[in-house]
């Protein structure tokens, strides 16, 4: 990663409010482990907007995520990882990857996409 790609991510992505937010709202939860218990009967799939998905999971947009790789297709890689690992995935308005050929690879599975629109005209 460039210099300046960290410096954003690790940044907060322009400042600390949401990281120090997050912070604050994880400190405040735990889990709780259960021993000794059967895990295969919990149903924890879940329908969104009409698309069902084996998981409660779901991915957060990331608009650096396609530069955060060497090849540049960090958004491609995570629609494979969440194809593998069967979590929905939410594109960002800044992926660097055609939404079309994201939709391809996520093939059958849910994705979502998040539309930032831009205050200005251009």
């Amino acid at each position: 990663m460039t210099p300046s790609v960290l410096n954003y991510a690790h940044g907060g992505c322009s400042d600390d409010a949401t990281q120090n937010g997050n912070g604050a709202a994880f400190s405040h939860s735990s889990i709780m482990p259960r021993m000794m218990v059967n895990y295969c009967k919990y149903e924890v799939s879940i329908e969104l907007f009409g698309l069902r998905s084996p998981s409660q999971l779901i991915t957060v947009p990331v608009g650096v995520t396609g530069l955060c790789i060497q090849n540049g297709h960090g958004d491609l890689a995570a629609v494979r990882v969440s194809v593998l690992t069967q979590v929905a995935l939410v594109a960002s308005t800044l992926s660097n990857d055609p939404l079309e050929t994201m939709a391809q690879t996520l093939g059958d599975k849910p994705g979502f996409f998040q539309l930032y629109t831009a205050r200005t005209r251009r």
